[in-house]
């Protein structure tokens, strides 16, 4: 089923908090009702106009993230120092599970970035062999001037496929940068959502 603006409008409004000013509510559904708009105007047709958009729930979290209220967990303050003692004798289990969660977490940044790795790589092997290979076929002629002309062009071929492959690394690093701050956000929603309260 198709999910016209209207009704992508509605999703919206419904996942704002209730502790958002209805003012901004109402600047909030009027830009995304206008770059709807916008994009239509541009050919994209109004599915396609609400995709570039991005999920509704990033949208709302983005805007309206001041207003997610924070989960507490109350403890009585008299429990407190017995909390203190389980926290203490519970270092070696707690604190070999928090070292597998961050490097969890830094293998999944690890393989994100892996592509980008790897074709930036490959654009600075390209780049500087290439040179290095054009400069140096001038000391290859010696050898004869097939073997010299040959390996000039080798060296401008890889030089020229090094930087389409700095083009490319620049144009998906935009990519990989938004992964990279979406599990960012996700990571820190998932750690900081809850926090202990004495009372």
């Amino acid at each position: 089923m198709k999910k016209s603006a209207q009704m992508f409008l509605v999703e919206l409004e419904r996942k704002i908090p209730r502790e958002a000013p209805l003012e901004e509510k109402d600047a909030f559904l009027a830009y995304c009702n206008e770059m709807i708009q916008d994009l239509i105007d541009d050919g994209y047709s109004e599915e396609e106009a609400i995709f570039k958009l991005g999920n509704p729930d990033s949208l709302i979290y983005d805007n309206f993230e001041s207003w997610f209220v924070v989960k507490e967990q109350k403890v009585p303050r008299k429990t407190m120092p017995f909390f203190l003692i389980i926290t203490i004798l519970g270092l070696p289990l707690w604190g070999s599970l928090l070292l597998a969660v961050v490097l969890i977490i830094f293998s999944a940044y690890l393989v994100i970035w892996m592509i980008p790795f790897v074709v930036a790589s490959f654009a600075f092997t390209g780049i500087v062999g290439g040179l290095a290979a054009a400069v140096t076929s001038l000391f290859a002629v010696q050898d004869g001037l097939f073997v010299g002309v040959t390996q000039f062009g080798l060296g401008v071929a890889l030089f020229g496929l090094g930087i389409l492959l700095t083009i490319a690394f620049v144009r998906i690093s935009g990519t990989f940068i938004k992964w990279t701050a979406s599990l960012t956000k996700r990571v820190a929603k998932l750690l900081f959502s809850r926090r202990v309260k004495f009372v």
